[in-house]
């Protein structure tokens, strides 16, 4: 067989050939996203690669990387997976890293003790007028 030049990161989408009506050696070389290869008949054919897919960003924003856990695959094919698949089973899962739903949860229970602190300290400020 032919050896492919390029290094393929997708899967094979399909064999192709394409032959050219023009005079010229335009099909001797593979497009950027195909390799050729000689296939059992002897023909040397191109197999064209899927575009690789890529794994969702966080929802927050701030975080630089992709989300773990989820698989790193094309739009339609994400449609067809499992549920399992598509997200991670806590709060938030996939869609913030776990770092940021961390980071969630502590600011919000801050704040409802930030709450009750501020309530107390009323409570006792009437108590202390009353007497």
């Amino acid at each position: 067989s032919v050896p492919c030049l390029r290094k393929s990161t997708g899967s094979i989408l399909s064999i192709e050939t394409h032959l050219s009506s023009y005079d010229h050696n335009v099909d001797l070389f593979p497009p950027p996203h195909a390799c050729s290869s000689r296939t059992p008949g002897n023909r040397i054919v191109y197999l064209y690669t899927k575009k690789v897919g890529k794994a969702p960003k966080s929802a927050c924003g701030i975080c630089p990387g992709r989300l773990r856990g989820i698989r790193a695959v094309r739009p339609q094919v994400l449609m067809r997976l499992s549920k399992t698949k598509k997200h991670v089973s806590r709060a938030y899962g996939g869609s913030m890293c776990a770092k940021c739903v961390r980071d969630r949860i502590k600011r919000a229970f801050l704040i409802e003790e930030q709450k009750i602190v501020v309530k107390v300290l009323k409570a006792q400020a009437q108590s202390q007028k009353l007497k």
